[in-house]
């Protein structure tokens, strides 16, 4: 074989095996190194009153907020009664205080959104719909803030919550099932920061 083609065949040789190393180290990153975790796409909440949002019914009545327990879950006092405990009707949250439940993705997040809207404090507006107590024998309301903006629709709008119904307490069921589909397709909140 003239010199000429062993040169050359031994450049090609040691250029293979660069490329053989190459792509291994791209393997092997890919297969080990941790990937850039998708960041959700933050939302202003609205600050004046969203369109076609619910509005207080008749037979609203006015509480204080006491304390906020996690992402749909506060006390609140009304009158003289003595503080209450009460879930956020329509919503569910990722839980954050659940016995023998670990903090789930979005938890610590969606309680920290509750408790910018409703602090402590906080006169709020709210109502019952059919269903008054849930098993945990916590009343069940719809909360408005006091400049009249729906918070069930807010932590859904920003992706802090998602819908669930209980049992005949679906009266806002469309409204806020209209919240979660843009929420989810625009990956905001839970929906662009958890896998699942």
């Amino acid at each position: 074989m003239p010199r000429f083609l062993r040169f050359a065949l031994a450049w090609v040789i040691v250029i293979g095996a660069i490329l053989l190393i190459l792509d291994a180290v791209v393997w092997v990153m890919a297969k080990f190194v941790p990937q850039a975790v998708p960041q959700p796409t933050p939302t202003a909440l609205p600050t004046a009153m969203p369109p076609n949002q619910p509005t207080p019914p008749a037979g609203a009545f006015t509480a204080t907020v006491m304390w906020i327990s996690d992402g749909d879950t506060i006390g609140a006092k009304t009158g003289n009664r003595t503080e209450i405990q009460v879930r956020l009707i329509g919503i569910d949250t990722p839980e954050t205080k659940k016995p023998n439940t670990p903090v789930q993705c979005y938890g610590p997040e969606a309680t920290a959104k509750l408790t910018t809207l409703i602090p402590k404090g906080t006169r709020i507006t709210a109502a019952y719909q059919s269903f008054t107590i849930d098993k945990y024998k916590r009343e069940l309301w719809d909360i408005w803030m006091p400049d009249g903006r729906f918070v069930q629709g807010l932590m859904v709008t920003g992706g802090f919550a998602r819908t669930q119904t209980f049992g005949g307490t679906n009266r806002d069921a469309t409204y806020l099932k209209a919240l979660e589909a843009k929420a989810q397709a625009g990956k905001v909140g839970m929906w662009g920061a958890c896998p699942n």
